[in-house]
């Protein structure tokens, strides 16, 4: 009900410049909840299966639009010194690891890189 009251509230402030004559040259994007707009992913370990999830979010006209991102699961080589890239995808993807090492994942792309450490098998 408060997220509705504050939306109205800017809806009637607008109004009432544009009735004064006044002119807005920007208006900054607002997010209900605070914080709630932007890139982000995540990135989990279940039973051998890392999956990896990207996504944006965005508010228009007070509702929350979510828009998959580009994401991919990579696996540190410490010999070479580097990120392999296991699988790649839009919005959300899965990887079967196998063996039994110790392995560090992460979900990348242009907007967050966050890190997993898992065993496999």
């Amino acid at each position: 009900m408060s997220g509705r009251f504050i939306r109205m509230v800017e809806v009637f402030s607008v109004t009432a410049l544009a009735v004064i004559g006044l002119t807005i040259s920007a208006i900054p994007a607002q997010a209900y909840p605070p914080g709630a707009g932007g890139h982000h992913a995540t990135i989990s370990y279940s039973a051998g299966t890392v999956t990896a999830t990207a996504f944006e979010t965005q508010r228009v006209n007070g509702d929350l639009i979510l828009t998959p991102d580009p994401v991919a699961i990579q696996l540190w080589n410490p010999g070479a010194g580097f990120w392999l890239t296991m699988i790649s995808g839009t919005g959300n993807v899965t990887y079967q690891c196998w063996g039994t090492a110790t392995n560090t994942f992460r979900v990348h792309n242009a907007y967050v890189t966050k890190q997993l450490v898992a065993t496999c098998g």
